[in-house]
């Protein structure tokens, strides 16, 4: 039996497609990169999570393999090929610890048979006739399995107490079994030396799983701050940007108004001016010309009163645009200190 292709939803930080071939597969990454994920996603596409693994709230297994995006199908799809001659295909749904099987020769739906309503799911039995921790005693081997033995007080000590309690007509019998007896007490099985599932060695391999798994999440995050980080210091910049320009247009605006009152003031003292030319004694009109004259006199207090709202006018804008300009001298020297950072890395 071999697994041809696994199509993962979201498994940890894994997404994606992997195909293999029958043989010797090579996985190969750098440190966090996801390996430890596949390999156990490769372990879940035939056993799923047993029911000891989906206890524990937030702490379990089960929960601690869920996608870091969480918009993400909690799931996978394999294709095992070679099962008693058949090839299958394997549809996990983890968030309601459900599966598929489905048989692609024939396509009958195998799903009934694997589980019963309200049992635990055992697809591995099904399909191999073991349980997962036979599965992992006999033909699945992870890093703490194979790595090798360091050396402990400890450990040091529990062989020197077996060694010296060994009589010396105990014979080959006794010695193997205080062997399995220090095998057993070390929380391994006497028949694979596999970690037991309820000893101390099984526990630390689930408490070194359960710190891999925060590490991963810990990077992504260290990942996901980074980037936030960049991304606070470019919207920084970009606001420096805009208040610089913002800032360039009132001066220019304020200007621009500041130059049309002169002008209307310029036109309004001129008109003044004319007015003053007007003689001292009014010539007599004709009565005709009465209504006539009245207007003028009326057009001309008109335009006395607009050249007094022009004065006060031009005299509150001198003062902000005093104002402005004052700004602008004190804002020039500090651009021209950060005009050579301009090209700086933000980050």
């Amino acid at each position: 039996m071999w697994i041809e292709r696994l199509e993962i939803g979201g498994f940890r930080r894994l997404a994606g497609s992997f195909a293999f071939s029958p043989g010797l597969n090579l996985v190969a990454g750098d440190n966090e990169a996801g390996k430890s994920s596949l390999h156990d996603a490769l372990i879940r596409a035939l056993f799923g999570f047993s029911r000891s693994e989906q206890w524990g709230g937030s702490g379990s297994v089960w929960q601690r393999s869920r996608p870091w995006d969480s918009g993400r199908r909690y799931g996978l799809r394999a294709v095992v090929r070679e099962v008693r001659g058949r090839t299958y295909e394997i549809d996990w749904d983890f968030d309601r610890h459900a599966v598929r099987l489905l048989d692609r020769d024939t396509g009958a739906d195998e799903s009934a048979a694997v589980a019963a309503k309200g049992k635990l799911v055992r697809l591995g039995e099904h399909l191999l006739g073991i349980d997962l921790d036979n599965f992992r005693g006999i033909c699945c081997l992870d890093q703490l399995a194979i790595a090798p033995v360091k050396r402990s007080d400890w450990l040091t000590n529990a062989l020197q107490q077996a060694v010296a309690s060994v009589t010396s007509d105990a014979g080959a019998a006794g010695a193997d079994e205080r062997l399995k007896e220090l095998v057993s007490a070390l929380g391994f099985r006497t028949d694979t030396y596999r970690p037991t599932s309820s000893g101390r060695a099984r526990q630390l391999a689930d408490e070194v799983a359960r710190l891999e798994a925060e590490l991963e999440e810990t990077l992504a995050r260290r990942g996901r701050i980074e980037e936030l980080a960049a991304e606070r210091a470019d919207q920084v910049r970009r606001r420096g940007e805009l208040e610089a320009d913002a800032a360039g247009l009132r001066g220019r605006l304020l200007r621009a108004e500041l130059q049309a009152i002169e002008e209307r003031l310029a036109e309004a003292r001129r008109l003044e001016s004319a007015a003053q030319d007007r003689p001292e004694r009014v010539p007599d009109f004709p009565r005709s010309q009465a209504g006539e004259i009245a207007d003028l006199r009326a057009q001309i207090r008109q335009v006395e009163s607009q050249i007094s709202d022009l004065e006060r006018q031009v005299e509150g804008t001198r003062g902000a645009a005093q104002e402005l300009e004052a700004r602008r001298a004190d804002l020039l020297p500090r651009y021209d200190a950060l005009a050579a950072y301009e090209q700086l890395d933000a980050s």
